[in-house]
């Protein structure tokens, strides 16, 4: 049986309520328990600090730190599209000590031969977050509209450098089959790396949920062409 590990920092606190010894209807007292957990929790993020799946776990580490009473430790373990912090978590110890955000490039890392983990690796608990994506370019960008880049694209096919925050990009693998176009796919640990990659020129776009880039789009640095939703 493959090992499991427990995804999502939530689910401590469940386990915590679980674990402790209650009285039951009848007035019998049940077996007491050894109060869960003993000692800090790591988090692990398979994406750079700084980025939206980083947010995210730090803003539940915070907030479960209150009710469990340990520390949890944010470990933000970069590289193979999230392929090395994934695979980590999926091979940690079974105790609850060690929880992994998992992110959509669960299906496609065993697909491109990048890790041998599925999601039957992990226990499954919750989904914690789904947002939108964001089409951004540097606010001096040429590209005004959506329609601009993409006439671009097909213009010169291959050319556009665009900034991945993981490989493959679904968002971006849906406009190329979308409009049947193809674009130079740059890859960069998370949008921490993609968005000062469009900032600093190297790239023509980025794509990333719209709380990475809020910052920078209130100071006028971004400049969003548009947002993917379903």
């Amino acid at each position: 049986m493959k090992k499991k590990s427990l995804i999502l920092v939530s689910l401590l606190l469940i386990v915590s309520l679980a674990l402790v010894g209650c009285t039951g209807g009848s007035g019998s007292k049940e077996p007491e328990q050894t109060a869960f957990p003993e000692k800090e929790v790591s988090l692990i993020v398979p994406f750079a600090a700084g980025g939206g799946t980083d947010a995210v776990a730090r803003a539940l580490a915070n907030a479960a730190e209150e009710y469990l009473g340990q520390n949890i430790v944010v470990v933000n373990k970069t590289g193979g599209s999230g392929a090395v912090g994934m695979t980590e978590g999926a091979n940690a110890k079974a105790d609850g000590y060690t929880v992994t955000m998992i992110t959509r490039e669960i299906v496609s890392l065993p697909l491109m031969g990048l890790a041998q983990i599925t999601a039957d690796d992990f226990d499954l608990l919750a989904n914690i977050n789904q947002d939108p994506a964001m089409i951004l370019v540097e606010k001096d960008s040429k590209y005004q509209t959506v329609e601009d880049l993409i006439a671009d694209a097909k213009a010169n096919p291959g050319n556009l450098k665009f900034a991945s925050t993981a490989m493959p990009n679904f968002y971006l693998l849906a406009i190329e089959i979308n409009q049947d176009v193809k674009f130079n796919q740059i890859p960069y640990n998370g949008a921490a790396e993609a968005i000062p990659a469009v900032l600093g020129g190297h790239v023509d776009f980025t794509i990333t949920n719209p709380g990475e880039a809020a910052g920078q789009i209130e100071a006028g640095q971004l400049r969003p062409l548009a947002v993917m939703s379903s």
